[in-house]
């Protein structure tokens, strides 16, 4: 499987993206470019309207399979399911469960 990460906010938010990747790795996966992905994790922050708003329009318009975490799903996933009922939420505690989360988005 090849899964595009659009990661928004902090520094923390680009760890949690890069250990996520490290994990979709060591299964056998990769990370990708947009085109070339199968479903799309999107890495979120719900610090700033600002970004929030730029996420769920993003969200409201995403075509691929999506699993959602960070910041914004775990504070406000109401938002999130609103944006995209098709999405996936994935706590950030929950973040080992990347591949069960994006084999449920397909």
């Amino acid at each position: 499987m090849k899964v595009c990460f659009k990661t928004f906010g902090c520094t923390f938010n680009q760890a949690d993206s890069d250990a996520l990747i490290t994990l979709l790795e060591a299964a056998g996966h990769s990370a990708s470019s947009y085109c070339e992905a199968d479903a799309v994790v999107y890495n979120t922050c719900s610090v700033k309207d600002n970004t929030q708003d730029k996420i769920l329009y993003a969200l409201n318009h995403e075509e691929k399979p999506v699993v959602v975490t960070g910041c914004l799903s775990q504070n406000h996933p109401d938002l999130v399911l609103e944006a995209n009922p098709r999405a996936i939420i994935l706590s950030i505690s929950g973040n080992a469960g990347i591949i069960h989360a994006l084999d449920s988005a397909i």
